[in-house]
């Protein structure tokens, strides 16, 4: 939607201030070059000492480019695809509920 908009002029504003805030807040905070990525991405996510494990799926539609979009490249980080783990098939929205 926001790409969309994006396409036509002052309506992107319009997405952003009424339709994102009003269905989805924190979709505003993801977009691409958002003040809240910018932030993010401004600096390391991992913390020394600490061990990290992100899953992704690679059946994901939702979190795309899978991995990519998920996936932390910094030291202590273990990056997944839940399929090296199981080869079925697991949604974006089924990855809290894997049962074995």
């Amino acid at each position: 939607m926001t790409n969309v908009a994006g396409a036509v002029p002052g309506l992107r504003g319009v997405v952003d201030s009424a339709v994102l805030l009003l269905v989805c807040a924190a979709c505003a905070d993801l977009e691409t070059g958002s003040t809240f990525i910018t932030a993010l991405d401004s600096g390391p996510i991992a913390q020394p000492g600490v061990r990290y494990a992100v899953l992704a799926t690679r059946d994901d539609t939702i979190s795309t480019p899978a991995g990519p979009a998920s996936f932390i490249t910094e030291p202590g980080v273990k990056n997944l695809f839940v399929q090296d783990l199981d080869p079925r098939p697991v949604s974006h929205q089924a990855m809290p509920v894997i049962q074995r």
